[in-house]
């Protein structure tokens, strides 16, 4: 049987008027939940055989749904991308699998927060389900898609947590701290010699690590600019592929979707890299250097 389900989606309020081909209405209902997330109370369905075109001229053509992926599927996915040897074909299906349950899960747990955006944090959940995740699924222990949603939920809430308080008392909000944070250090400006922004950026990252405080997006894009700006990459990064990653997000501005169009690489084998990097260049100088 055919149907026709037309409504507006809860998180993205996106407009829908899709035909599904189900055995009853809950069915196909469930159906375009999976495709689009949940869909406000006033949403329509038809059955197509009782609809008059006259009535519903813009009724989109009857088309089959792709079927949705398998648990071996998306597993095999996951490991495709974690190899970096998935197509864009596999790494979009992917997404379109878990964008539904992401989406519904950061608008319950990540309304209020604005350093990290939801777009962000949707992309980053989708590498940490094919790289984190996935690779401890255990399917005797029960099924994926709980797996992940459960895993989701804790990842946002320590996130949450990580960047609404400091310290486990919970007792100083992170939003206090950072603004004490720049009151007390501020960025260096043009006229500083590159010795003095070799300093600055060194004592920077030994405050950072001994306070686990998180810089904003902004401060973050300006500290990496310095660190390309001094080669200080070239001198504590071996990889070139890291290396890679931190001069096209960072030195010329690109997304890490753009840099890996432009490379041929998938957006979270980018991520990763690019993640990788900042690790790395931290660990470096606090292991490496005193702070003056």
């Amino acid at each position: 049987m055919i149907f026709q389900v037309r409504g507006t989606t809860v998180i993205t309020n996106q407009q829908i008027q899709v035909p599904v081909e189900a055995e009853s209405q809950s069915e196909a209902l469930s159906i375009v939940f999976h495709q689009y997330g949940k869909l406000r109370f006033d949403l329509d369905i038809y059955v197509e055989s009782f609809m008059e075109p006259e009535d519903y001229p813009d009724a989109a053509p009857l088309n089959r749904l792709v079927p949705s992926l398998s648990d071996d599927e998306v597993i095999g996915i996951s490991q495709a991308i974690c190899d970096n040897l998935a197509t864009r074909e596999d790494y979009e299906a992917f997404c379109h699998y878990f964008k539904p349950l992401i989406k519904r899960q950061i608008y319950d747990l990540w309304r209020d927060m604005t350093e990290i955006t939801a777009s962000d944090m949707e992309s980053d959940l989708i590498t940490a389900i094919a790289t984190e995740f996935m690779p401890r699924f255990d399917p005797t222990r029960g099924p994926l898609r709980l797996f992940i949603r459960l895993n989701i939920q804790s990842r946002l809430i320590k996130l949450w947590n990580r960047e609404k308080y400091i310290g486990e008392d919970k007792t100083r909000t992170r939003a206090d701290a950072l603004k004490e944070y720049a009151r007390m250090h501020s960025y260096p400006e043009e006229r500083l010699d590159p010795d003095e922004k070799r300093a600055y950026v060194i004592g920077l990252a030994h405050r950072l690590s001994r306070t686990n405080e998180k810089m904003k997006i902004k401060d973050k894009r300006e500290f990496f600019r310095i660190v390309l700006e001094l080669r200080m990459h070239q001198e504590y990064l071996d990889s070139e592929e890291q290396k890679d990653a931190l001069l096209h997000c960072y030195g010329m501005g690109l997304t890490e979707a753009q840099h890996a169009e432009r490379t041929g690489r998938s957006q979270p084998t980018v991520h990763i890299n690019k993640a990788r990097a900042e690790r790395n260049i931290m660990e470096y100088i606090v292991n490496n250097f005193m702070e003056e």
